[in-house]
């Protein structure tokens, strides 16, 4: 009863969001409308105006030859200088009125498209729970990150990441790694750089590999490497000077994925116990910003990060990759991967059973 209400109350909150979508479409087909009615409007306006200036001006040229000329009587003359008076102010009330709706049409211009900005924005969020399986997020992420259709750039923190132990996570995230190695590959032209900050540039090997602690990410690494080798460049790596604590990934320019971490703590008994040295992915916002009201921000903290960082050569990439596929292998891993790998309960029992002794 409980699964079916579940499944009830998440198809109910598909469809609000679709029709969500649906209406914040509508609107903003509607406000471009408004905005495209507001520039004829102004055109038109401005038009009129530009008649009238025009016509007075050709009148008063006519007037002043026929004066020069000497042709009419005076009475004539009057008459023609009063219409001239006139005429002109009709159209001085006329680009004073133009002035003032313009400006204010302007501003009402500007409204539409902070309003169009800010309702183009949509954001999703995914979160589990910390002794839940981490799959939902991996499987939304990798959805996302398939409609990429030039670019994307992964921005690493610089703690080091750790990751459920169950079979879910682990295959989820392996699709994860390669869908982003597949799309960077079928489509063209594209490119897929994944950025590691680190605290020192000159000497990133060991903490490469408290990055690089799980079989699925080693394999993510070998693989960027082959294609390297190869003279496949769609697909790089970079060591950057560490700078954000976060972990964020930018599609296309136009979207981006924006990680949530939490410090991880094996049972959540203990705020004590907490592993400080790495991070735990807690959730993810899915964002899609067509007018780069985020992703710019985010955009222009990659670009100075890119700019001081380094290439990571294949050559490296392999010998890096090695060294931590054996130290996965042998088990010298730090205590907080070991702990995840035994599911969180091994050392744990180490740590009480010496604070007892």
């Amino acid at each position: 009863m409980k699964n079916t209400q579940f499944s009830n109350l998440k198809k109910q909150s598909g469809e609000y969001f679709f029709h969500k979508k649906l209406h914040v479409s509508r609107l903003i087909h509607e406000l471009k409308n408004s905005e495209s009615a507001v520039r004829t409007a102004l055109i038109f306006f401005a038009a009129v105006c530009i008649g009238l200036l025009t016509n007075w001006l050709s009148m008063m040229l006519l007037d002043n030859r026929l004066v020069e000329s000497g042709g009419g009587d005076s009475e004539t003359i009057t008459a023609i200088k009063a219409v001239n008076s006139q005429y002109l102010t009709v159209i001085t009330v006329m680009m004073v009125v133009f002035i003032v709706v313009v400006f204010f049409l302007l501003m009402f211009l500007n409204s539409l498209r902070q309003i169009r900005r800010r309702v183009g924005l949509e954001v999703e969020y995914v979160e589990v729970e910390p002794n839940e399986s981490q799959a939902l997020i991996y499987r939304k992420v990798s959805k996302f990150i398939r409609s990429a259709t030039s670019s994307v750039v992964v921005v690493n923190s610089v703690v080091p990441e750790i990751h459920n132990g169950d079979c879910a996570t682990q295959k989820a995230r392996g699709e994860y790694l390669n869908t982003l190695l597949s799309v960077a590959n079928t489509k063209r032209p594209f490119f897929y750089k994944r950025v590691w900050q680190v605290v020192d540039v000159e000497n990133p090997t060991e903490v490469l590999q408290e990055h690089w602690n799980t079989r699925e990410m080693i394999q993510h690494v070998d693989s960027i490497a082959k294609q390297r080798e190869q003279n496949n460049d769609s697909s790089v790596m970079f060591t950057a000077p560490a700078c954000r604590m976060g972990t964020f990934i930018l599609i296309d320019d136009d979207r981006m994925i924006w990680q949530i971490s939490e410090y991880w703590n094996p049972e959540d008994t203990d705020e004590e116990q907490r592993d400080v040295r790495h991070t735990k992915v807690k959730g993810v916002f899915l964002i899609t910003d067509p007018y780069h009201v985020i992703t710019g921000h985010f955009k222009d903290s990659t670009v100075r990060i890119l700019q001081r960082g380094r290439l990571v050569s294949y050559q490296n990439m392999e010998k890096i990759s090695n060294l931590s596929a054996e130290k996965l292998a042998s088990g010298n891993k730090t205590d907080s991967a070991v702990e995840v790998a035994n599911g969180g309960k091994k050392t744990v029992k180490k740590k009480r059973n010496a604070k007892k002794q």
